[in-house]
């Protein structure tokens, strides 16, 4: 039930405490599911992409590091190696292309929970002449990719799944060079 307040020259409708209470509740929880949600890392590559995510959990074991005037827990150093490691593992099948690093930031999530984010560039091999004594114009690899690796202060790399795309969408993406 709800109670009005009459104020002269106003005819608005005032919720009762209850009401107000249980609106201030709402808004609070709606922040807290804000925080608790998954941030998700993506990095789509010509034969499909990888997703990680991150989240509270996941940050729940990691050093916690307020003082941006002193060294982070885990060195850029160290987070470059690490990174550099997992795109290794990730692509050891990989002939064709060479991967670079083409930057490295830290991402914060909430005070004091951070980590970095490795980003890789692709560059093609190209390809040794056809026999027509030309390169190859139909390579899908022609084009840059970034791959992001996401490292946390704990020195862990979170799962990094691979979604391959069918060999039906290959095909499409290779007819159209994309």
């Amino acid at each position: 039930m709800e109670t009005t307040l009459a104020v002269p020259g106003d005819h608005h409708r005032y919720p009762s405490e209850s009401m107000a209470l249980r609106i201030c509740i709402s808004v609070f929880l709606l922040f807290q599911c804000s925080l608790l949600v998954a941030e998700e890392i993506r990095s789509q590559l010509v034969e499909g992409y990888y997703v990680c995510r991150i989240d509270d959990q996941l940050l729940a074991g990691t050093p916690q590091w307020s003082d941006v005037g002193s060294d982070p827990p885990l060195s850029l150093k160290n987070a470059v190696r690490l990174a550099t490691q997992k795109l290794k593992d990730l692509r050891k099948h990989d002939t064709k292309i060479e991967w670079s690093l083409s930057g490295i930031r830290l991402k914060r999530t909430r005070p004091g929970n951070w980590y970095y984010i490795a980003t890789f560039r692709s560059k093609l091999i190209p390809d040794p002449p056809s026999d027509a004594g030309r390169i190859t114009r139909n390579n899908p690899y022609d084009k840059p990719r970034e791959l992001r690796i996401p490292v946390l202060m704990n020195g862990t790399i979170p799962k990094m799944v691979e979604h391959r795309h069918s060999d039906q969408l290959l095909k499409l993406l290779n007819d159209l060079n994309l």
